[in-house]
């Protein structure tokens, strides 16, 4: 299973914890070759028209909504599109949300003549990205458009991928009702959580004696106060080593994540906890 921008734990004879790396690393190791493919071909586009800085704004679903999930894929597509490509040619989306906060704006003034026109000028933002995602069964697709700032469109596409772990974990927490737009861990300029005491989770009497072996993997929310909450197992394990994994990171402590202004924020993110016998 790979664990994208997740908080991993080892169970067994030793304990270790393992925290993500830097999130453009995460990005290109969990990603799959299709998003990379994609990523590469649209960056040969924006060669193609010489354009100098393109802004990735947040993605929405089929009824024009914001969600967990479309900014999730605005933001992986980002950092993709910069590493595929010049890392000059594509905005950080932690710098445009630092300037639109800073402003008291959000994305949705974007609409704005007069805050677009002002958001391209100090960006130097020559092409707005956008994306459409659609889910069916195991698959979502994104339809994406490239504007310039007068809203002339400059190309279409279309990419189509299978809902692989990296994504599922966003589209379960969404599904438990959490606010569209809680931060998340480790993109859009948000710093990863550290832990500052975290136990791991006891081997159940039960699973050592049926040898269970496997990955748990959890969706949760860190606080602003460094508690672990609104935990969501994505894959379980068994029942029983489930609930017991839960209720240990209930327990924990970490440093919270900040934002790209430098500001303690809750975060969305995933701890994985593998058990393994030897």
């Amino acid at each position: 299973m790979h664990c994208h921008r997740c908080i991993r734990f080892f169970v067994a004879a030793a304990c270790f914890l393992v925290l993500a790396s830097g999130a453009r690393g995460d990005a290109m190791k969990d990603s799959t070759g299709a998003q990379k493919r994609a990523a590469r071909e649209m960056n040969k586009r924006f060669a193609d028209l010489q354009l100098r800085k393109i802004y990735v704004s947040d993605f929405v679903d089929a009824r024009g909504e914001r969600t967990l999930p479309t900014r999730f894929l605005a933001a992986t597509f980002c950092e993709l599109l910069s590493d595929h490509g010049k890392n000059e040619r594509i905005l950080s989306r932690g710098e445009a949300h630092n300037f639109l906060d800073k402003n008291g704006w959000s994305e949705k003034d974007l609409g704005n003549p007069d805050a677009l026109s002002k958001f391209v000028s100090a960006l130097s933002v020559d092409a707005i990205l956008s994306g459409v995602l659609s889910l069916k069964q195991n698959l979502y697709t994104i339809d994406f458009t490239a504007r310039d700032v007068a809203g002339k469109e400059l190309f279409h596409d279309r990419f189509q991928d299978r809902i692989a772990p990296s994504i599922l974990w966003v589209l379960v927490a969404e599904r438990s009702g959490l606010d569209a737009d809680i931060p998340l861990a480790g993109l859009d300029g948000v710093t990863q959580p550290k832990c500052a005491r975290c136990p791991p989770p006891d081997y159940t009497q039960s699973a050592r004696k049926d040898k269970l072996q496997g990955t748990i993997l959890f969706s949760v929310i860190i606080t602003a106060d460094g508690k672990v909450d609104h935990i969501i197992v994505v894959e379980g394990l068994d029942p029983s080593v489930d609930h017991a994994a839960a209720e240990t990171i209930k327990k924990w402590k970490l440093e919270p994540c900040h934002n790209a202004a430098g500001q303690i924020v809750p975060a969305l993110t995933q701890i994985e906890v593998v058990f393994r016998m030897y």
